[in-house]
């Protein structure tokens, strides 16, 4: 972990894929506590609102290429990791997710030993696609082959 900020293009990668592959698409039901007004809309007490977490991961207001899987999205022009207001992979607002801190540190150890260690290739007669998705309540990809080639 104390290698971290030494690698930031390793960090912008993590994130660009759970920016690009929008996990769960859409977040934890909210209820409105008062009238109140969002982006010029008038939303009444007791309103249900559902956080669209796959619209906020592909909006062109917030991404450069949003189809297009980029890990600068993530970089500044100096190469420093930074975190666009639309990236919310964990959730948004008070109820985010409790176990993020956590989650954070075990995709950035557990994806950099892989990368460290191994080259990923399809195996034989596989090919891998961001397309290749069942739609449900989250985005699973469907059942592929790679192999782990040690470095």
């Amino acid at each position: 972990m104390d290698d971290k900020g030494l690698v930031p293009y390793n960090e912008a990668t993590i994130l660009e894929a759970q920016r690009f592959a929008s996990l769960i698409p859409l977040g934890i039901p909210h209820q409105a506590m008062t009238d109140t007004v969002i982006g010029g809309y008038n939303v009444p007490k007791g309103t249900v609102l559902v956080p669209n977490l796959y619209s906020m991961h592909h909006d062109p207001r917030y991404w450069k290429n949003p189809y297009k899987f980029d890990p600068c999205h993530f970089l500044d022009t100096h190469g420093k990791v930074v975190i666009p207001p639309g990236f919310a992979p964990f959730q948004v607002g008070k109820r985010s997710c409790p176990g993020e801190a956590l989650a954070k540190m075990e995709l950035y150890l557990f994806i950099t030993n892989i990368v460290k260690n191994f080259d990923l290739l399809n195996a034989p007669g596989q090919s891998v696609s961001h397309a290749d998705h069942v739609a449900s309540i989250v985005l699973a990809p469907f059942p592929y082959k790679i192999v782990f080639v040690p470095r």
